[in-house]
């Protein structure tokens, strides 16, 4: 199965063969929820005065298309074949090492956004219980705009999925044509900062000297560098082999061991406010919660070396 979740895939070679190629429709989607949404919440589409509305005439919201695109793959996934071989094609680079980051996220990706909301209306609810009786109006519950248990299993196996490395390759590919080694690494540097490692880092158009100066700075055992025009079936078969994971933690050395491909430290800037670690390069952020054995202790300092990030840690004491 082929899933072209940009739309607008084209590879005549590889059209019509023995594999089902299914390409997004974002208005597709957005028409198959609405109808699956409508039934199931109507007091608040009553409520809003949008329950008889088709779903093209509904207003546009920022980010809704990502959301369609993984609900694109969320569906698709469930519904293939067990062991059958599943070949998704995404958006650009950029756009499709934010679009993996926010798989990783699971059920939590939809429940952060709506969340608060949907406290802060079962607060309001309780407390207009008399408004109710007085106007004879029924105030629909929040529970309506919860995610099913359907719509949850489908985004933890997307979550699932996407965070380990054993059941995924990404390849990630990159025009080198006219492009500095720096500027590659910083495009890298995206994959690390959105918690995403490719398996294979293909780049074409790039001079054999450039290639060995950007796979010294990477952890041969993380990333296959391959040029396009060098690209085989055995070196498939050695990216197919990278699936060590991106994060370590060493609890006896009081460690943290982040693959961070691309990045430099003199750039990168590390903050910690209580159990959390924020990363900051070059627009980016990357959140990571300490682990208990570590949540009561201070970052000291971090290194990097092949793409590795280490932040070690002592006690507040120590620091002091």
């Amino acid at each position: 199965m082929l899933l072209d979740t940009r739309g607008d895939f084209a590879d005549l070679e590889t059209f019509g063969q023995e594999y089902e190629w299914i390409q997004f429709d974002h208005n597709q989607v957005l028409e198959d929820l609405w109808n699956e949404l409508n039934p199931h919440a109507k007091e608040w589409w009553d409520l809003l005065d949008i329950s008889d509305k088709q779903s093209a005439e509904l207003p546009s919201l920022p980010g809704i298309e990502d959301i369609t695109r993984l609900i694109f793959i969320c569906r698709h996934l469930k519904t293939a074949i067990s062991h059958q071989d599943i070949v998704v094609i995404l958006p650009h680079p950029h756009h499709a090492i934010r679009l993996l980051g926010m798989a990783q996220q699971g059920p939590v990706l939809i429940e952060n956004l709506l969340e608060p909301l949907l406290n802060w209306w079962d607060n309001t609810r309780k407390s207009l219980s008399a408004v109710e009786t007085l106007l004879r109006i029924k105030l629909p519950s929040s529970q309506q705009l919860r995610l099913s248990a359907q719509w949850r299993h489908y985004f933890e196996y997307l979550q699932t999925l996407c965070n380990d490395r054993m059941l995924h390759r990404f390849y990630l590919i990159l025009d080198g044509a006219d492009q500095s080694i720096l500027h590659l690494m910083r495009r890298l540097s995206l994959c690390g900062m959105n918690a995403v490692t490719p398996s294979g880092l293909i780049v074409s158009d790039l001079d054999s000297q450039a290639m060995i100066q950007i796979s010294k700075e990477l952890d041969p055992s993380m990333i296959e560098l391959v040029s396009n025009d060098q690209l085989s079936k055995d070196k498939i078969e050695t990216i197919e082999s990278k699936y060590k994971a991106n994060l370590f933690l060493d609890s006896p050395h009081q460690s943290i061991a982040v693959y961070l491909p691309g990045v430099d430290k003199t750039e990168l800037v590390i903050k910690q406010s209580g159990t959390t670690i924020f990363l900051f390069y070059l627009g980016q952020k990357r959140v990571i919660e300490l682990p208990i054995s570590l949540n009561t202790l201070t970052c000291q300092r971090g290194q990097i070396n092949l793409g590795w990030l280490t932040l070690r840690f002592i006690q507040p004491e120590q620091n002091a």
